[in-house]
């Protein structure tokens, strides 16, 4: 498995003691996200339904890339590739 650096909107930084990105060791989509839930439950909580799918206002982009609403996740990773978690934010 290859380290993979995952980054945080500032809304969320608090989950991870403020860093706006951590890495993880991670092969595929799928052991990122695994890696999200044992490592930083309380982010899981902020990502995650209790059914383990994304939120309907979280996006996750791969190296930039807009992963689908659906992820695979046998999506393959590499060692350097990055996860970006983006949440809607919305108001008046």
């Amino acid at each position: 498995m290859g380290r993979v650096t995952l980054e945080l909107p500032r809304m969320l930084r608090d989950c991870t003691d403020g860093r706006s990105a951590v890495e993880i060791e991670a092969d595929r989509l799928g052991t990122a996200f695994a890696a999200i839930r044992n490592r930083w439950p309380v982010l899981a909580t902020h990502v995650f339904t209790e059914a383990g799918e994304l939120r309907p206002h979280v996006l996750v982009l791969h190296n930039d890339r807009l992963v689908p609403r659906a992820p695979r996740p046998e999506l393959p990773l590499s060692a350097g590739d990055r996860l970006t978690i983006v949440q809607a934010v919305s108001g008046g």
